[in-house]
């Protein structure tokens, strides 16, 4: 019988490629931490979680909308509930030209300008 192999490569190739990988983890690449590492001066990790999470479902064809619209296309998108409860928390009567403004008016901290 042959012997089975692990993937389009075989054990060895398989074990030499784990190998060479191994080199480019370190400390703090664990789990999401780099993600802390990466965050924008102005921004927390969880500012930038929930921006991302909001443009996830808002495609940029929403805009330029207001809150209401932007709730009406997170929802089609089959946003989850958190998303649409943030959306309807925005403020009424306002205009969002993008995901940075929405993020901004829903109380996140928005990027810094390096200078």
């Amino acid at each position: 019988m042959s012997e089975q192999q692990s993937g389009p490569v075989g054990p060895r190739e398989d074990d030499e490629l784990k190998h060479d990988h191994e080199g480019l983890r370190g400390p703090g690449t664990e789990g999401n931490e780099w993600r802390e590492q990466g965050t924008p001066p102005g921004m927390t990790p969880a500012d930038v979680e929930e921006r991302s999470q909001l443009a996830r479902f808002l495609d940029p064809s929403a805009f330029p909308a207001s809150g209401e619209e932007l709730v009406a296309a997170a929802q089609a998108n089959q946003a989850p509930d958190v998303v649409v409860d943030r959306l309807r928390r925005l403020p009424a009567g306002e205009q969002f030209e993008n995901t940075q403004d929405v993020a901004r008016a829903a109380g996140l901290g928005t990027e810094e300008r390096r200078t």
